[in-house]
């Protein structure tokens, strides 16, 4: 599912998301609009590489909405043990502009359970900042 937030000024989304403070709720996510950047995960879901390691990556695509003024990304994989809560076991974030692609990944080592990505961006056209993000198909590994 493509998600989409509120429009605000670049500067106020990425002190309060990438210091990792919270000034206040969340705004509520939206399906994604036409003309931004898509994401698309590598395999769809986050995948066990040998030994034992779990990675999530994908790229963002511009190809289609055109190259923006300024862009962030935040990708994250996120575990839940059985019976347990979703915690993020590894992020990574970039401020580089695709051109008009952007490939990113991250990984963590592998333990039995329940593994999803997420990717939020930030994309900035005429002065006006959308933040939206996607989340991949979950899965499930004995590792």
């Amino acid at each position: 599912m493509k998600l989409v937030t509120t429009v605000v000024p670049i500067a106020a989304v990425l002190t309060t998301t990438m210091s990792g403070g919270v000034a206040g709720a969340a705004p509520a996510i939206k399906p994604i609009a036409a003309g931004r950047c898509e994401f698309n995960f590598h395999q769809g879901a986050p995948y066990l590489k040998e030994p034992a390691a779990m990675v999530a990556g994908g790229y963002v695509d511009c190809k289609i909405a055109g190259t923006p003024d300024v862009f962030s990304t935040v990708l994250r994989l996120k575990f839940k043990p059985k019976g347990g809560d979703w915690s993020t076991r590894a992020i990574e974030p970039s401020e580089q502009v695709p051109a008009p692609i952007l490939n990113i990944a991250t990984w963590a080592s592998c333990e039995p359970g329940a593994w999803v990505a997420t990717v939020e961006m930030w994309d900035t056209r005429a002065n006006t900042t959308t933040h939206y993000g996607d989340e991949s198909a979950p899965i499930i590994t004995s590792c």
